[in-house]
């Protein structure tokens, strides 16, 4: 599954027409109609977090690897490719945010939970990783 994510992503970037990305970004926003309406309490809110965290940390790894392969593959004119690929990365990336902030915005609202309680999330993000 992972490979064809990978596959895709790159695809998305190496196309000339770039016409694939607005197709990903608005899957993210896919994401936010079916999460809204659902009914969330604490620890589904927690779980919720949780898997945004490793779906950024994931869509960060496969975008090293598909610009460490880009780069070996140019070679020396690396410099030629590295601003087309950091913009269309950083772009992914800022819309896998947005998606995710007004995601929780929304699922916050609905259910009245004060940022105290994402202040606990990230204490513990933070405990579990120290405790490994």
């Amino acid at each position: 599954m992972y490979f064809i994510h990978v596959a895709t992503l790159t695809v998305a970037i190496n196309s000339q027409e770039q016409s694939l990305i607005p197709l990903l970004l608005l899957n993210n926003f896919a994401e936010i109609k079916s999460f809204v309406f659902k009914k969330f309490d604490r620890q589904n809110l927690f779980q919720l977090a949780c898997s945004d965290v490793t779906e950024h940390f994931r869509l960060v790894l496969f975008f090293f690897c598909i610009m460490i392969v880009a780069l070996a593959q140019e070679g020396r004119d690396y410099h030629k490719i590295l601003p087309t690929y950091l913009l269309v990365i950083i772009m992914m990336l800022a819309g896998e945010g947005v998606a995710d902030s007004i995601k929780h915005a929304f699922i916050g609202i609905h259910i009245i939970i004060i940022t105290l309680y994402y202040i606990m999330i990230t204490v513990s993000f933070y405990k579990v990783n120290l405790i490994i």
